[in-house]
């Protein structure tokens, strides 16, 4: 049994009517070991969802109650905590995703449920060496609530993974097929992607591995969205939408890349920034964005020229967008205007994302659809999964996409969704040394 009270002296209830009441306690030398006993039990539970960067995690693991959703606006109908916010704080924590849109099924994506928000049973969040743990409970069952979520679960379910991975000169004929598209006047742009098969089986807890990792503190945030026993990771550059309700919030262009070498970043960066290619896939999303914060508010503000972000292997060309405080519902339209952009989809967007399924013939799941989080006292991160894969203990399935235009070069592509898989694939190497 866990004792509720070695957490701290500092602890609360808050009865939020007929939302849900819950627990909070928060410490930061106190009770220390108390949460290492904490932390390693509940990393057996049948759900975690963590998002970390730089030094602050925020968890959420099992299920109080939660909803499969089919757009953003329902957020608002089935969570009206969210809508009541005061100063940015929501009456509780809502976790969860959307997939990219597909109708195709693959096997492993089977045990996520894609659709899928919740309002956490615990929800722990780490800050520098501050912690917080807020607990979700009917009728003021909290004690019971924590040991239940730290029981752990032996329910673990192989991945079915596919037998087979995108070759090269297949994957180089479905960008030549993108290329055409565009040629026929269907498209601007498109995004075609990839998946790759690496036997790579973890001789460490990856859970650890994945929370004091570099690479959080690199310019990406991790998402680990484990369910069972299989897990879903990235490490990924790109924020759909973030924020507070009723404060500021941001969103980026992050489109048209270039591989490090040898050479100085700064000449990298400026060959980027006078390539006809990438630029023109850039303004395609940076426009997209554009127009979608527009249907809604004309309160924001975005750099009119765009400049570069440099990650480990990689740099992009960033475009930042600024928009001035929106309600909840204003919030939610934007996300649904946006999702998904032209960054990981394509142009014109529903044009593309039913090329997108006849060309790749996979589903593509949390790859370029959403993970984000509405914490009660932190605002709301909507992240685009990217650099990510599943993994179990057979290995891991990487996935990686580049963005199309008639110009591009199929070959080149090719080696550009290599360098992306690249990142997970020396993660995962590093990880068994």
């Amino acid at each position: 049994m866990i004792d509720l009270y070695k957490i701290t002296r500092n602890i609360k209830i808050t009865r939020n009517g007929d939302a849900p009441s819950f627990l909070e306690a928060e410490t930061d030398c106190h009770g220390y070991f108390f949460l290492r006993q904490l932390l390693s039990r509940i990393k057996k539970t049948e759900l975690t969802m963590s998002y970390a960067r730089g030094q602050k995690t925020i968890s959420g693991y099992d299920v109080f109650t939660g909803y499969t959703l089919s757009s953003f606006s329902e957020l608002e109908e089935k969570f009206p905590g969210l809508s009541s916010a005061e100063h940015g704080d929501y009456k509780y924590d809502v976790f969860g995703g959307f997939a990219f849109p597909s109708h195709l099924k693959s096997d492993y994506w089977k045990g996520f449920p894609l659709n899928y928000w919740f309002v956490p049973s615990l929800v722990l969040i780490k800050d520098n060496e501050h912690y917080k743990i807020r607990i979700y409970a009917d009728g003021g069952r909290y004690s019971e609530t924590l040991n239940h979520v730290t029981a752990g679960s032996e329910n673990a379910e192989p991945v079915n993974f596919p037998e087979s991975n995108t070759c090269k000169e297949d994957f180089t004929s479905k960008v030549a097929m993108g290329i055409r598209a565009i040629k026929e006047g269907k498209l601007e742009k498109i995004v075609l992607s990839r998946c790759k098969f690496n036997k790579a089986e973890l001789q460490k807890d990856l859970h650890d591995i994945l929370l004091s990792a570099e690479e959080i503190n690199n310019g990406t945030t991790l998402l680990f969205y484990r369910i069972n026993g299989s897990v879903f990771i990235s490490f990924t550059p790109e924020t759909l939408l973030q924020g507070k309700t009723g404060t500021e919030m941001t969103t980026e262009a992050l489109a048209g890349s270039v591989r490090k070498t040898g050479e100085p970043v700064s000449l990298l960066s400026q060959a980027l920034l006078s390539s006809q290619k990438d630029l023109k896939e850039h303004i395609f999303v940076r426009d997209h964005i554009r127009n979608g914060i527009a249907d809604v508010t004309d309160q924001f503000r975005y750099d009119l020229s765009p400049g570069v972000r440099e990650l480990k292997n990689i740099i992009h060309l960033h475009t930042g967008f600024s928009i001035k405080s929106c309600s909840l519902s204003d919030t939610l339209r934007i996300a649904g205007n946006l999702f998904p952009t032209p960054a990981v989809g394509g142009t014109p967007p529903e044009t593309a994302i039913n090329e997108i399924e006849l060309i790749e013939q996979y589903e593509r799941g949390f790859f370029t659809g959403i993970i984000g989080y509405f914490c009660k006292d932190a605002g709301f991160d909507l992240k685009v999964p990217l650099r990510c894969g599943i993994l179990d203990n057979q290995g891991a399935l990487l996935f990686a996409g580049c963005g199309v235009v008639e110009d591009s070069d199929p070959e080149s592509e090719f080696h550009e969704t290599e360098t992306k898989m690249s990142f997970l694939e020396e993660f995962l190497e590093n990880a068994n040394k």
